[in-house]
């Protein structure tokens, strides 16, 4: 194979996976905007100096989500099938992206395509821009003739064996 042959290959393979995570980002974007968010920024570069973009971001909130999409594609040169975070240089891009936004105050959600799908990912969403945890879990509703119970670890009983 002809070096300029593996090279268009490699174009559609990366040209490929950014459709696969286009298509779950552009689902993700819609849902937020059908929930009533605040809408989002698509490809927002948060750090001047660094390359390093949000799929969705709200700069406002300090609030991004990264789509995964690519997470079980690709393969390798040597045909072993990869996915896109997988690899170490991707692996260790990904890690220097999250740690230097941390630094600078980013929370960042990490979404793959069945959390969009399923909606976990806008609750998560919609969680990170209210502030409430509670908003992102899914609560089973009460007995009626139960209160209910106060957030936090469930009180210390002793037990005594008789």
């Amino acid at each position: 194979m002809t070096e300029s042959t593996a090279d268009e290959r490699e174009k559609l393979e990366r040209e490929k996976k950014r459709a696969a995570r286009t298509k779950h980002e552009d689902a993700l974007f819609h849902q937020v905007i059908a929930a009533g968010l605040t809408k989002p920024v698509r490809e927002h570069r948060f750090l001047a100096d660094r390359r390093f973009r949000w799929d969705l971001s709200w700069p406002g909130y300090m609030v991004a989500v990264e789509v995964n999409g690519g997470i079980w594609m690709g393969v390798d040169k040597d045909g072993n099938r990869r996915g896109a975070h997988g690899g170490g240089a991707a692996a260790e891009r990904d890690a220097e992206k999250l740690s230097l936004a941390a630094i600078a105050g980013w929370r960042v959600l990490s979404v793959v395509p069945r959390q969009i799908a399923s909606g976990e990912a806008l609750r998560w969403i919609e969680a990170a821009l209210t502030g409430g945890l509670a908003a992102a879990r899914v609560q089973s509703p009460e007995p009626a003739d139960q209160a209910p119970q106060p957030p936090g670890p469930a009180p210390y009983r002793r037990r005594f064996v008789g």
